[in-house]
């Protein structure tokens, strides 16, 4: 099974364990090893590049299009969830 190492400045394997520089070494399509940088040689040399797990957005994109004006944003956040649920039921039964 092949092995390819990737050498680069940063690696950031979770917000406690950062390596300056860093090694991952994968097989078989798998990331096995996460280190500081090792004696063993790279196949690939990122010399100014930041190694970072996937990302995820989690952000959301609310329709309020249907809004004369915008839901007041008092309260805590929850309220307003609240109210924007809310607001999508009242319509919902109002279109049935």
């Amino acid at each position: 099974m092949e092995t390819l190492r990737i050498q680069a400045r940063f690696i950031v394997a979770s917000p406690q364990e950062i390596h300056h520089p860093g090694q991952l070494v994968i097989r078989g399509g798998t990331i096995i090893e996460v280190t500081p940088k090792t004696h063993l040689p790279a196949d690939v040399e990122l010399a100014h590049h930041a190694l970072l797990p996937g990302l995820v957005n989690c952000h959301t994109h609310l329709e309020f299009s249907d809004l004369a004006s915008p839901l007041p944003a008092g309260g805590s956040f929850p309220e307003w969830i609240g109210a924007v649920v809310g607001r999508r039921r009242e319509l919902s039964r109002l279109q049935d």
